[in-house]
């Protein structure tokens, strides 16, 4: 799994690149690909949720889908978070976490998560929260296998 630094509010985007085996430029096409469908004008990823909130729910799920996860803003707002902080030894997939108002999402892969704001190298998820205070767990996911791959662009 490759994870790349991420940019302005790209967290989401270098999660679902790493777990589709993408590059995050690729999934930065696929994303804006999706917007202008939706939009009918090519909105950048960062701006997206600030513009047309209802736009973004929707390319973040078709992203999700793709990859095999499932990311819906139903759970989203329902999530009470303080969920455990152990990961499954084997596998992949997500570790979404929140401190007040801001959520980030980040790729996990056997037991180590994957910070798209630091991607130097896999920490425990306990050993993440403990280097970032007031942070709280609100969902993990597996992913599931997808037959089909996403292309690159």
């Amino acid at each position: 799994m490759n994870v790349e630094r991420q940019g302005h509010s790209e967290c989401f985007l270098v999660t679902i690149a790493a777990l589709s085996d993408t590059s995050l430029a690729a999934t930065r096409a696929r994303a804006l690909e999706l917007t202008e469908k939706i939009t009918s004008e090519p909105i950048p990823w960062a701006d997206l949720a600030w513009r047309n909130i209802d736009a973004w729910w929707t390319v973040a799920e078709t992203l999700s889908h793709e990859c095999g996860l499932t990311y819906d803003k139903t759970a989203f707002y329902v999530a009470t978070g303080g969920l455990d902080s152990t990961l499954p030894a084997r596998g992949r997939g997500t570790v979404q976490v929140r401190h007040d108002s801001i959520s980030h999402i980040m790729p996990w892969e056997d037991g180590l998560v994957w910070d798209p704001e630091n991607p130097v190298s896999g920490v425990t998820l306990e050993d993440w929260l403990s280097a970032h205070s007031g942070w709280t767990v609100y969902d993990v996911q597996t992913q599931r296998q997808v037959k089909a791959k996403r292309k690159e662009t």
